[in-house]
């Protein structure tokens, strides 16, 4: 079968997938119509408007909450305000897909996506990730959501899932994260082989993501008679594409980096209103883009006349400059993969795992912890 032994990576950024790259990171840019004003300027569209915390670490002492600088200070024990994070899957707009016929092929592949690959996504990143729990219910803030005018109802895209009243009103408790699914085989976001694809629509006072739609191309997804995955292959892309693009929603994208906090000061790593600027990418096509601060990230040119980017944050650096014995590292290379545009998504030393650099760097915002240190 022609998908059986496909890596996952082709599966995301194949060329055949250009295009869908392309739309999503018009999501992520706010360029499209409906989007919030928060992707293009960093501005929330309501400043008074807080997910509620104990102790976070990023809160400053305004309020006259001094126990949280205190915390800052210590930092044995603010990891220990961390716990792992919990997902609150929302499948209204995937289960509205179905046929009503469980043999059909599309009610297969919703039967597929929810009993085998969402847990097994699931699974991984509450076994990979801490966060600062959501004190109470988790809210979602209308006017970061997508839609014309006032009708602000979608999570990321008009395509996607429409958020219910109540997540906005009342909230969802118990949860961290909430992930709207839907099972759109849209012309825009499914190419040939793409699977799934996400973007976050949702965030605190801390610009953590609080939510995020993923959408799933049914039409790609592979089952047999009795809804399995037809080969262990297939199952492992399958999730392993599912944890990808979750990862997007976390904050591992090159147009999350203008988000990232600096914990010593307490303040976003770049100021806002972000300011647009014009830019060669590593492609070598110059773009009109929202750069982060070069506290973050840095474009170099290297001895052989290849332009990368890197990822500088101290934690970053530090690391880097460790795992090559070489203190004169400004920090870690990204490089391009495919034909994607300035999305930086691999890194050019392979020995680093990019997944433990893009966790690293979101790690030293403050917003997560990892469970694990594949360095050691």
């Amino acid at each position: 079968m022609q998908k059986d032994h496909m890596h996952f990576i082709r599966r995301i950024y194949g060329p055949e997938n250009q295009k869908v790259r392309d739309e999503v990171r018009k999501l992520e840019l706010g360029e499209t119509e409906g989007s919030p004003e928060y992707l293009r300027t960093g501005i929330r569209g309501d400043p008074t408007f807080q997910i509620k915390y104990i102790n976070h670490p990023l809160a400053s002492n305004d309020a006259g909450d001094s126990t949280n600088r205190n915390l800052q200070q210590n930092s044995t024990d603010t990891e220990s305000l961390f716990r792992p994070i919990r997902i609150t899957f929302d499948l209204t707009a995937l289960e509205s897909e179905k046929t009503g016929d469980p043999t059909s092929a599309t009610d297969r592949a919703i039967q597929l996506i929810k009993s085998d690959v969402l847990p097994k996504m699931k699974e991984f990143w509450s076994n990979a990730l801490k966060v600062v729990p959501v004190e109470g219910a988790l809210q979602i803030q209308r006017n970061e959501l997508t839609g014309s005018g006032n009708n602000k109802q979608y999570c990321g895209d008009t395509e996607f899932s429409k958020v219910p009243d109540s997540h906005i009103s009342d909230g969802v408790t118990d949860t961290d994260l909430i992930l709207y699914v839907s099972g759109r085989d849209s012309t825009r976001f499914c190419g040939t082989n793409t699977l799934a694809v996400a973007i976050a629509c949702n965030w605190d006072q801390y610009d953590r993501p609080t939510a995020g739609a993923i959408n799933f191309c049914l039409n790609t997804v592979e089952t047999t008679a009795d809804g399995k995955s037809p080969h262990p292959s297939i199952e492992e892309s399958n999730i392993a594409v599912a944890v990808h693009e979750a990862a997007h929603v976390l904050g591992m994208s090159s147009n999350s980096y203008r988000y990232f906090w600096d914990p010593e000061t307490i303040q976003p790593r770049t100021p806002r209103p972000f300011q647009s600027s014009s830019v060669e990418c590593v492609d070598g096509e110059t773009r009109i883009v929202y750069l982060p601060d070069e506290n973050t990230l840095k474009f170099g040119v290297s001895k052989l006349g290849k332009r990368y980017a890197m990822i500088v944050t101290p934690k970053v650096k530090t690391v880097a400059r460790n795992q090559f014995n070489c203190q004169e590292l400004e920090g870690a290379q990204l490089e391009v993969c495919f034909t994607i545009l300035c999305d930086f998504c691999l890194l050019q030393f392979y020995e680093i795992s990019p997944t433990y650099i893009s966790l690293l760097s979101l790690e030293s915002t403050h917003w997560l912890i990892m469970y694990w240190r594949p360095l050691g």
